[in-house]
C-alpha cells in the first residue's frame, strides 16, 4: 500500500487520479420529480415538486438528490478519458478515521470488497479508503474544474483495478490474477 501513490502528478487526467471533493450524489426516497419553476428577482431560478417525469432532449431529468462533497478517484479508464466522454466514473475517497476503530483493520487488510484503503498523502488527505459503493458519474466540467491532488503509480493503479473486480465479483482479492497481455 505504501506505493500507492506517485511521486509526481501525471501530465494529463488518468485513472486512479485523486481530486478535490466532488459532489457525489443519490437520489432521495421517496422519490421526489422537479419541473423549473418561475424564475425570480435577479434571476433566481426555482424548482418545483411534480408528479411527472419530465426529460430533456438527452433524456434526463432533474429530481431531488442528497449527497456530500467529498474527494473522489477517477475510474474511468485512461481510453475513456482520452476520448474526452462528457462523463466519467468516480469513486469517494473518505477518511479511515470514520470507520468504527474494531473495522479498520478489516479494510486495511482488504477484508470488505467495496473498500479499497489508501495511505496518507501528507498535507493532502489522511489515511483513507476508497468506496466503491459510491461510485458514480460526473460531467467532464466538474472533473476540469476539479483540482488534481495527486495520482496513482502504475502498482496503485493495478490494485485499483483488482479491487473494482473483486468488488463487483466477490472474488477474493488474494485469487486474482491478471494473465500476460496479447
Amino acid at each position: 500500500m505504501a506505493d500507492t501513490w506517485a511521486n509526481t502528478l501525471k501530465t494529463e487526467l488518468s485513472q486512479g487520479d485523486l481530486i478535490s471533493p466532488q459532489p457525489i450524489v443519490s437520489a432521495t426516497t421517496p422519490e421526489k420529480l422537479l419541473k423549473r419553476g418561475a424564475t425570480q428577482k435577479r434571476n433566481v431560478q426555482t424548482w418545483e415538486e411534480t408528479t411527472d417525469w419530465l426529460p430533456q432532449k438527452d433524456g434526463r431529468g432533474h429530481f431531488l438528490a442528497s449527497g456530500r462533497k467529498l474527494n473522489a478517484i477517477v475510474l474511468s479508464h485512461d481510453c475513456e478519458i482520452d476520448k474526452d466522454k462528457k462523463v466519467l466514473l468516480v469513486a469517494p475517497v473518505l477518511p479511515i478515521s470514520t470507520i468504527d476503530d474494531a473495522h479498520r483493520d478489516i479494510v486495511r487488510n482488504r477484508k470488505r470488497y467495496p473498500f479499497m484503503p489508501v495511505p496518507e498523502i501528507e498535507n493532502i488527505i489522511p489515511e483513507s479508503y476508497i468506496d466503491l459503493r459510491g461510485i458514480c458519474f460526473l460531467e467532464r466540467d466538474f472533473i476540469n474544474q476539479a483540482t488534481r491532488l495527486c495520482s496513482m503509480s502504475e502498482t496503485g493503479r493495478e490494485d485499483l483495478r483488482f479491487q473494482l473486480i473483486a468488488f463487483i465479483t466477490r472474488i477474493p482479492y488474494s485469487q486474482l490474477r491478471i494473465g500476460p497481455s496479447v
